[in-house]
């Protein structure tokens, strides 16, 4: 009797050990799994990070990689004979500069006189509007007060006055004319920025919910897929 009852309390006991050993493992199991799912998450994110970093780092490297090469041809059309001279066939100067350009982010050009007024331009149509005046700008500014023959400026991201680039956020690209060391005017490109980041930012996105921020060193906010946030600053916004 005594045997029969030690036998039932042996399996019982043995069945509930069963019981919470199974119990156990799988609690182990699923803590197992969660944790290295969780390490396995943060490494992933880890790498996004990393990856997006490094196509940051590319993209902003192509983008002025560009920008030279738009400043060294804008910096040899501005101490071009026929440009410094403003005539007639200044034009043909002009609209030859921006098909040079066609399939990129240059939108424009123009000319202007010793004042600041728009004399010649050109967009991709051809002939573009003159008579504006680009006095306060910055580039004009500095090409009037500062600049040599030869010498470039890319100024901080504005919106367009004037033409084919009138209310888009652009960069402009401007050199200063001279003859015989005598300023006459400035010779302006136009970057214009959506342009940019389609050509230069978008291709190198990791997938299609990939967001691109386009954000100058002070924290304004050049370029964003919401137009809203395009011109804030990006610290006062968010932070």
């Amino acid at each position: 009797m005594r045997k029969a009852i030690k036998k039932r309390l042996t399996s019982s006991w043995i069945g509930k050990l069963l019981i919470t050993v199974i119990i156990l493992s799988v609690a182990g199991a699923t803590i197992t799994f969660w944790t290295l799912g969780k390490r396995n998450e943060e490494s992933l994110v880890e790498q996004m990070l990393h990856r997006q970093q490094v196509v940051a780092r590319a993209g902003a490297q192509s983008i002025e990689d560009f920008l030279r090469l738009v400043s060294s041809s804008l910096s040899t059309y501005a101490t071009n004979k026929v440009v410094i001279e403003a005539d007639a066939a200044t034009q043909e100067e002009l609209n030859k500069f921006v098909k040079e350009w066609l399939e990129t982010p240059v939108f424009s050009v123009a000319l202007t006189d010793e004042a600041g007024v728009v004399v010649i331009s050109a967009n991709r149509q051809g002939a573009g509007q003159t008579g504006d005046s680009l006095v306060d700008r910055d580039y004009f500014q500095w090409a009037k007060d500062k600049s040599r023959p030869g010498e470039v400026f890319i100024g901080k991201a504005i919106f367009g006055r004037f033409g084919s680039v009138k209310d888009k956020y652009l960069v402009p690209v401007a050199a200063g004319v001279f003859s015989q060391n005598e300023f006459k005017g400035v010779l302006i490109s136009t970057v214009v920025l959506s342009e940019l980041t389609k050509s230069y930012l978008d291709p190198l996105r990791i997938s299609q919910e990939t967001r691109i921020f386009l954000i100058d060193s002070k924290g304004s906010i050049l370029y964003s897929p919401y137009e809203k946030f395009i011109g804030k600053n990006y610290f006062e916004y968010f932070f």
